[in-house]
């Protein structure tokens, strides 16, 4: 989004994202744990996000008293390749160096999602499949996001006294965002929820990022349709469908890109 609101304010074009209460998401798995990490960094007898990343990593406990352990993030260190699923070893490594970054300096989170953009996303790291790409795409994204609330929260804050926990308060309470009622609003279907514009424009309709690349069973399958549902009738007069002919990747290369099967349900093909 972030050419979005580089292109609004070129244009002076007011924007907003909507009621101050719609939360920050990261959308990538491989953010996801990261973000959970931080929590457990936070407080390392947080068993909640601590088990949050052994779900995400699919864990495989062979030593069953996984629960006698109390010291979370000393936990974190110490998870091997070898008890998580293959598909998120490429992923964990970089995250433990990031996570390793912020236990030294709390206030070196720009170096620690520095460390995430240059190990995760890569043409070269992979042989990309579609799927992978997708992946790559919404890490990029996840960490842009992550890295505009620290900026804005840099600027509300004194070097030598911000702490993750007082950024994550932050973030949690909206401080970090942007809120006026004035101008477009920007949001994901998840942020839209209970609330319904005279004029929606529905962007990124491609195979892949609506329907979700990752929605491969029928319950997840059924979970986009409903977003879809969700999305459509949140105009009362009119919904611009739109999804674009070719997407820019993060490594620099343009992927041409199909429409969504929804658009074909739609009958609009």
């Amino acid at each position: 989004m972030s050419k979005v609101h580089e292109k609004l304010e070129n244009e002076k074009i007011p924007y907003n994202y909507g009621p101050s209460s719609r939360s920050v998401e990261s959308e990538s798995i491989a953010i996801k744990i990261f973000e959970a990490g931080i929590r457990v960094i936070i407080n390392p007898f947080d068993n909640v996000h601590f088990n949050q990343i052994l779900s995400l990593l699919n864990y495989k406990d062979k030593s069953g008293n996984r629960s006698e352990q109390k010291n979370y993030l000393e936990m974190l260190s110490s998870i091997s390749d070898s008890t998580i699923d293959e598909e998120y070893v490429k992923y964990f490594k970089p995250i433990q160096q990031a996570w390793k970054v912020l236990i030294e300096d709390e206030e070196n989170f720009s170096k620690a999602l520095k460390i995430l953009s240059e190990s995760l996303v890569s043409a070269e790291m992979y042989n990309l499949d579609d799927n992978v790409e997708n992946e790559q795409y919404l890490i990029q994204k996840d960490i842009d996001m992550w890295k505009e609330q620290w900026k804005k929260y840099c600027s509300q804050s004194v070097a030598g006294q911000r702490s993750l926990s007082h950024f994550r308060n932050q973030v949690s309470l909206g401080r970090t965002q942007t809120h006026n009622n004035s101008g477009i609003s920007l949001l994901t279907v998840h942020m839209s929820k209970g609330l319904e514009y005279e004029v929606v424009f529905l962007i990124g309709l491609n195979e892949g990022t609506f329907p979700d690349y990752r929605a491969r069973s029928t319950k997840e399958y059924n979970e986009e349709l409903n977003n879809m549902f969700v999305a459509l009738t949140r105009a009362k007069r009119i919904c611009y469908l739109s999804y674009p002919q070719y997407k820019l990747m993060p490594w620099g290369d343009m992927k041409y890109q199909n429409p969504s099967r929804f658009i074909k349900m739609i009958g609009l093909d």
